[in-house]
């Protein structure tokens, strides 16, 4: 996997998450575990970030139930955070970068293993969302990478 990848990967999340912050906005109706766990993808991003970077914090709270707006321009911030880190910075995606979970446990972890665990976290909450859609009535999010790169 080469920079380029996940610079793509980090455009495909731009795009998938703004269309989950649309669907998300101004629908009292929506359940509200979607908003939070919409938070939670922009919590990780910035999260991981910080991990690998040690810059301040953009998200306090891991599982908060905000409004999706201003969820999504977080979320923006933080990838560009990251698209900067890969386009800006000599960022070696064999470097091996030390940190603490929330647990406090120490790991050690590759940046191209962190970079595929922040993205597939992020799809991951994606599909719970459109799960709890679909269930309470609402019409899924196309979130597919592959309509994203039909577009």
């Amino acid at each position: 996997m080469t920079k380029e990848y996940f610079i793509s990967l980090i455009e495909y999340e731009m795009w998938a998450n703004k269309r989950i912050a649309e669907a998300l906005t101004g629908n009292a109706n929506l359940p509200s575990k979607c908003k939070t766990l919409f938070h939670h993808i922009g919590a990780t991003i910035d999260l991981w970030y910080v991990r690998v970077t040690g810059e301040e914090r953009l998200f306090q709270n891991l599982f908060e139930e905000t409004c999706p707006q201003k969820t999504a321009e977080l979320i923006n911030k933080g990838l560009s955070r990251w698209n900067d880190l890969l386009n800006n910075h000599k960022a070696d995606l064999d470097a091996v970068v030390s940190y603490k979970n929330s647990q406090g446990e120490h790991f050690n972890s590759k940046l191209a293993d962190i970079l595929t665990h922040l993205f597939t976290h992020n799809h991951y909450h994606r599909g719970q969302i459109n799960q709890i859609l679909r269930q309470n009535g609402f019409e899924p999010i196309r979130v597919d990478y592959i309509v994203y790169v039909r577009e």
